[in-house]
């Protein structure tokens, strides 16, 4: 079953910067900022994502967050952006995970 998460991660290196952001693109995960994914999983790409950030998390100050979405959570969200800049973020009920 599909699943909807939102990808934060501040990592202190380049290399691992553009790591991450190539991991969440081969998921099919969406560019909100620089350093924010979202987009929905199906278990398998999940485990995938999983284990290829935490391989990049190389020293004490990086940090990667795994948060399933759910549609209460997201309706109390509040955005701001560019007008014309659309984010579309489909949710299914499903609990938060920490890496």
């Amino acid at each position: 079953m599909e699943r909807s998460y939102l990808v934060l991660y501040d990592l202190s290196s380049q290399k691992a910067l553009r790591r991450a952001a190539r991991a969440c693109r081969d998921c099919g995960l969406r560019r909100l900022q620089r350093s924010v994914f979202a987009g929905d999983l199906q278990p398998a790409a999940y485990q995938l994502l999983c284990q290829k950030m935490q391989s990049l998390v190389d020293s004490a100050p990086d940090q990667i967050l795994i948060i399933a979405l759910s549609p209460k959570a997201l309706g109390q969200a509040v955005s701001f952006s560019v007008p014309d800049a659309e984010i579309d973020l489909s949710v299914s009920e499903v609990p938060v995970t920490f890496l």
